[in-house]
């Protein structure tokens, strides 16, 4: 083959890798967390197979803190994540304005991911989850807890996540609906309850059955998202946060 041939058919198999290659150039954006100064900048753009055309190029971006907490959003949201005894929630919708705000008092449209860990007081947050969500993986941990918050007189609500309803339930993942105008695992830390319903997804981490972690996703897009943008946004998120990684 001549120098001139070859130099065709390195293009031709580059043009054919480039038309094969399904991933969509994805904005990043750093998210303050709560007590940090200062914000990111000049962070690159991540290629990414999103999975679904209903999340073409520039509908998404992916938010992310230093501390590595990543989620996929809505491109052109705001965002901030707020540590508190439980653990880290980060938080993006339009309804954030910027990062001197203070923790949001109540959300219409958001996606919000809590990593809940289960030393100290959050405890009792993640048996209040593991109880409806995986009751025979964590049985032994949520009944010593329970027995705990009872002596301390402040026993777990059983019903709390009653209405929820719950799908395609594995051994350490699920995903959940809260009704509309119901108050459930989709409300239990920004969204409101609304006339429309929230949708998430929640993974237990039970490598240590003692004090085993939660992450909690809830999402709400609101009326500028149809069902099936919603759907492949929860795919992805759970492909993100669930070990398939984000970048």
């Amino acid at each position: 083959m001549t120098r001139c041939g070859e130099r065709v058919a390195i293009l031709v198999i580059f043009l054919v890798a480039a038309c094969n290659d399904k991933r969509a150039e994805v904005e990043l954006v750093g998210c303050v967390t709560s007590g940090q100064q200062g914000m990111f900048a000049g962070l690159p753009t991540v290629r990414r197979d999103l999975g679904s055309s209903d999340l073409g190029s520039g509908k998404v971006a992916l938010y992310t803190t230093a501390n590595g907490h990543s989620i996929y959003a809505p491109r052109d949201w705001r965002c901030r994540a707020f540590n508190g005894p439980s653990g880290t929630t980060l938080v993006v919708s339009r309804e954030l304005t910027n990062s001197a705000d203070p923790e949001p008092q109540s959300l219409d449209d958001a996606i919000e991911v809590s990593w809940i860990t289960a030393e100290g007081s959050g405890r009792f947050t993640v048996a209040s989850y593991t109880a409806r969500l995986f009751p025979d993986q964590t049985a032994a941990f949520t009944q010593a807890v329970r027995a705990e918050a009872v002596a301390l007189g402040m026993p777990i609500d059983t019903s709390l996540f009653a209405d929820d309803i719950l799908q395609n339930v594995g051994l350490s993942d699920a995903e959940f609906t809260t009704p509309a105008n119901t108050s459930g695992m989709g409300t239990d830390m920004y969204l409101r309850a609304a006339n429309t319903p929230i949708r998430g997804a929640a993974w237990l981490n039970a490598a240590s059955p003692a004090t085993p972690g939660l992450t909690v996703l809830r999402m709400r897009l609101g009326d500028s998202f149809d069902d099936k943008t919603m759907t492949a946004l929860l795919h992805l998120n759970k492909s993100c946060i669930g070990g398939g990684g984000c970048g």
